[in-house]
């Protein structure tokens, strides 16, 4: 497990082995966009799973947006895959999908 960030306030989770890599981001202050740069310098496709337009990390196809069936609909229409189920089931849904795509 490493942490990152500049400051405290930065800090987010990262997990990775040889193929695939886990961030959790909790601090608001995180920012979405800074922290998908480093990653994307790391990896080749990314994935962000969330429910309104500032989850849009638009910009670059190597992120794949996934939304929970609670998204803004504007939200949903970016995204590759919508979870049939809402909150937190929903998150989960997302995941299964991105493990089910790469297997």
């Amino acid at each position: 497990v490493r942490t990152y960030g500049l400051t405290e306030k930065d800090v987010f989770i990262f997990t990775a082995d040889n193929d695939w890599g886990c961030v959790l981001m909790h601090f608001a202050e995180a920012g979405k966009h800074r922290m998908t740069q480093r990653l994307l310098a790391k990896f080749d496709e990314i994935y962000m799973i969330g429910d309104s337009p500032p989850d849009n990390l638009k910009g670059d196809e190597r992120v794949i947006q996934l939304a929970v069936n609670n998204a803004w609909p504007e939200y949903k229409k970016i995204c590759r895959f919508v979870a049939p189920s809402e909150f937190a089931i929903g998150a989960i849904e997302c995941l299964e999908h991105i493990l089910s795509i790469n297997q």
